[in-house]
């Protein structure tokens, strides 16, 4: 696939004459979920690294595809907190690496989770007066949302201190985009007060880039 992401990352390395470190995916899912163990190689990536490879690391989990539905996602501050040095190496001179990591804890169902619960971040919840538990079924699943939100800006966190660790963090693009949107509970017609199923409000997921030399 000439055009994909991990084959246009590596021209462009080329043509600036430097040397690629790797070109890597990450998620903590089962590989064989959307066969993304053989798609992912046949897209350019040297590697999947996924949840059945992510126990060496201290990072656990179902690996049977279906882990969202049973509430059994690993948090997206654990795996990253766990995989930094393989995620974001340090780099040599004209040294570049391409990270392409599919979180998951945003990704629902959106139960009750007492992963939140023992992070704090429910309580952080009630501390500042957001999304009170309890008013209806619709508002506890966005009260779980908000918590997985949080969960993954932790992640953003972790990722940010370690670029600026290694002395990466102004010579690296960051870029975060959604899939789709919260339909599972129906959360976006909720969430943005929406009724009519095909209205484009509902499809309008966030992109953002990070990047200080732009």
């Amino acid at each position: 696939y000439t055009w994909s992401l991990p084959n246009m990352f590596r021209q462009s390395v080329e043509e600036n004459g430097n040397t690629v470190k790797h070109v890597k995916s990450f998620h903590q899912n089962s590989g064989k979920f959307y066969n993304r163990d053989v798609m992912h190689e046949g897209i350019g990536f040297d590697e999947l690294i996924s949840i059945e490879d992510m126990g060496k690391y201290g990072v656990h989990g179902s690996s049977d595809g279906d882990s969202w539905k049973k509430g059994e996602m690993t948090l997206d501050s654990l795996t990253v907190e766990k995989l930094q040095d393989e995620m974001f190496p340090e780099t040599a001179e004209n040294e570049q690496y391409l990270t392409y990591w599919i979180t998951y804890i945003m990704h629902g169902e959106y139960n009750y989770n007492p992963k939140f619960k023992a992070e704090g971040y429910y309580d952080k919840l009630d501390e500042v007066g957001a999304y009170p538990a309890g008013v209806s079924d619709k508002a506890d699943s966005l009260r779980t949302y908000a918590a997985a939100v949080m969960d993954f800006d932790r992640a953003l966190g972790i990722i940010m201190n370690k670029l600026e660790e290694n002395g990466d963090l102004d010579n690296t693009t960051i870029v975060m985009f959604s899939d789709h949107n919260t339909y599972y509970d129906s959360l976006c017609y909720y969430a943005k007060d929406i009724d009519e199923r095909y209205n484009s409000e509902l499809y309008r997921v966030p992109v953002m880039i990070y990047d200080e030399k732009l």
